[in-house]
C-alpha cells in the first residue's frame, strides 16, 4: 500500500515537471530566462523574468508642460532591450502616448531582434516631456514597459498643471 502511494506522488511530481518542462519550452524566441546556479534550461527550476515598470512622479510642472519620471529595464542585469513609454491623459481611460524610448543597446552593425542587443542595467532612470497641456488640469500618468518576455505597467498616479503661465499671465 505504501508503495503505490509514493508512486502517486511521483507521478504527480512527474507531470508537474512535465509541465515545467513544456512551459519552459513555450517561451517566447529571444526571452530571458534565469536559472539556478548549475541548471541549464530547459528545466522548471529556470523562469521567465517579464520587465519591470515603476512610476515615480511628474516635476518641473507648468500651466501647459511637465516632466514624467519612472524606472524601467529588463528587470534583470544583461536582459533584452526593453521599449518603455509613459501613457498621461485627463482621465485612467483617455491616454495618449509618449514616444517611445529604448533601454538597452547592440553591437555595431546588429540590430533587433538578436541575442546580442542587451540592457547591462536591471533598471534605468528615464522621463519624458510632455506639452500642449490644458492649464488647471488633473492628469493621470503611469509608465509602460515591454521585451520579449511581456510587458509592466507602473501604477498610476495624478499631477495637476498650474493654473498662471510662466511669468504670472492668466
Amino acid at each position: 500500500m505504501t508503495r503505490y502511494s509514493q508512486l502517486r506522488r511521483l507521478m504527480a511530481l512527474g507531470g508537474l515537471v512535465a509541465a515545467g518542462v513544456l512551459a519552459v519550452a513555450a517561451v517566447p524566441s529571444g526571452a530571458t530566462i534565469v536559472c539556478p546556479r548549475g541548471i541549464k534550461p530547459p528545466s522548471p527550476y529556470c523562469i521567465n523574468v517579464p520587465p519591470k515598470a515603476i512610476t515615480l512622479g511628474a516635476t518641473n510642472i507648468t500651466s501647459h508642460t511637465a516632466q514624467l519620471i519612472g524606472l524601467a529595464g529588463p528587470n534583470v542585469r544583461g536582459g533584452d532591450l526593453t521599449q518603455y513609454y509613459f501613457e498621461y491623459g485627463t482621465t485612467r481611460f483617455n491616454r495618449i502616448q509618449t514616444p517611445t524610448g529604448t533601454i538597452g543597446r547592440c553591437p555595431p552593425g546588429i540590430g533587433p531582434p538578436s541575442p546580442y542587443c542587451v540592457s547591462f542595467k536591471k533598471l534605468q532612470l528615464v522621463t519624458a516631456y510632455i506639452s500642449g497641456l490644458s492649464r488647471c488640469t488633473r492628469y493621470h500618468f503611469r509608465i509602460v514597459a515591454s521585451n520579449p518576455d511581456g510587458w509592466s505597467k507602473g501604477r498610476e498616479l495624478v499631477f495637476r498643471t498650474r493654473c498662471r503661465g510662466h511669468f504670472g499671465h492668466y
